[in-house]
Formats: C-alpha cells, structure tokens, sequence
C-alpha cells in the first residue's frame, strides 16, 4: 500500500469511528453535554487532567471552552481550566508531594461543588488521576463511569498497525488483552456487553472499578427513572383536561 492510500485509509477509519460514536454513543455524549452545561449555568466550572498526549488534550479543550472553538461564533467566555498548564505548579506539587498528587493538590484548592472534572487515561489506572478523582469525591463528587477499550471495524486495523510500529515488543500482549476481554475478538458489537466486555480480564477490570467505587463512595445513589409524571397521551375524541 503506498502512503496516498495508507493515508486514504486512515482517513475513512476515522469518519466510520465518529459515525459509530455518533449513533452507539449519542445519549452518553448528550448526558455529559448536560453534566457540564447546568454546572457552567450555577457558576461551576470544568477541569481536565492527563498525562502525556492527555495532557495536551486537557489544554486543547480547556482552551476550546474559555477562548472559543469558532471564529464566526462570538460568545461568551466559559470558564475551563487544564490542571496540567502551570509547570511551576506541576513541578512544585512533584516535588514537595511526589509525580501522584500533582493534580490532587491543586484541584483541592480551585475546585468546588458543581464543578465538573475530566481525568483522561488510556489504562484508567494513572494514579495521579486517581488520585485527583479520589479527591473529587471527598470534594463532592457522586457518580463514576468507566467504558472498556473496544476496537470496532473500522479501527482495528489501524490500532494493530500502530501498535506493530511503536510498540512491537509488546503489541501481541495487548491484543492478548482485548481479545480476552471480547470473546477472543477486537470487538464484541452485542447490546449490553459492547460496553463492559466479557471473560476473566473484563471481570477484572469491573471487580477493580467496583471496589474502587465502594472504596470512594461513588455510585451510591439510585438513580432508577421515575415514571410517575408520565401519562398516557389522550386518544382521539377524548376530552382534555384544562387543569
């Protein structure tokens, strides 16, 4: 394959993804959308943290939001803040407190109620973003979510290439990884196990989350629906209410 047609290719993996991202993962999107809306309307805030390329991804969005991601589009300014920006503060938070809390220490200090907090990690395991998500619920926090890694179609030839190029020594084991998490494939597409994986490894990781949860005191709410207001819409002829 020459590079026009390897750059092609790469190119149509990433608009099948956002395709499917769109129609598998709109209401977790919109709900996050929410999430960060009504706390911007009570006066909160949104934080980002990472590591690495997460890091550069937490200033990219925390720039998008207080700035604006349009030129045609004049708004007003939404307050967003990268815990990763200030390397006087990053190193100073290493040094006097250890490379762990350099997000928790600070997010002490400027987060508060109603804010919403973003820790971005391809393993889920950074400590330092545990760390400052442990800190969020000591802050007030109440909810946690985590999404197994899943290689739909589309993408899964990509991943594997980029994986045989910069990580050759251990690219077999992380496949080994996936495909055990996923019935012995990249990608399980089946409602109600696409999300959370199947196998010894998947139920590793959900024991994990579990007792972190449990440990933490996340996801000690109910939040079954309350359909009580709900009523049957009126059939034709009925007569309607006027109170």
């Amino acid at each position: 394959m020459d590079e026009a047609a390897r750059f092609a290719a790469m190119m149509h993996r990433s608009a099948a993804l956002k395709q499917r991202i769109a129609t598998e993962l709109a209401d977790t999107v919109i709900a996050v959308v929410d999430a960060c809306e009504t706390s911007l309307r009570a006066g909160g805030k949104l934080m980002f943290c990472g590591n690495g390329g997460s890091a550069a991804d937490s200033q990219h969005l925390a720039t998008e939001l207080l700035i604006r991601l349009r030129g045609a589009v004049e708004r007003d300014s939404w307050p967003a803040l990268a815990l990763t920006l200030d390397p006087a503060m990053l190193t100073a938070a290493g040094n006097d407190y250890g490379y762990e809390r350099v997000f928790e220490r600070p997010l002490r200090g400027l987060g508060r109620r109603g804010d919403v907090l973003f820790g971005i990690t391809t393993s889920g395991r950074s400590p330092n973003v545990v760390r400052a998500l442990a800190a969020a619920r000591e802050m007030g926090a109440i909810s946690a979510g985590y999404t197994l890694l899943r290689l739909p179609y589309e993408i899964k030839d990509l991943f594997v290439e980029w994986l045989d190029e910069h990580a050759p020594l251990k690219s077999r084991h992380v496949l080994s990884l996936i495909q055990g998490a996923r019935g012995g494939r990249l990608n399980d597409p089946r409602w109600g196990s696409r999300m959370k994986g199947e196998g010894a490894y998947a139920e590793l990781l959900r024991t994990r989350f579990r007792l972190a949860c449990a440990r933490l005191g996340f996801n000690k709410h109910d939040w079954r629906p309350d359909a009580s207001q709900f009523r049957a819409p009126p059939q034709p002829g009925d007569q309607l209410k006027l109170l």
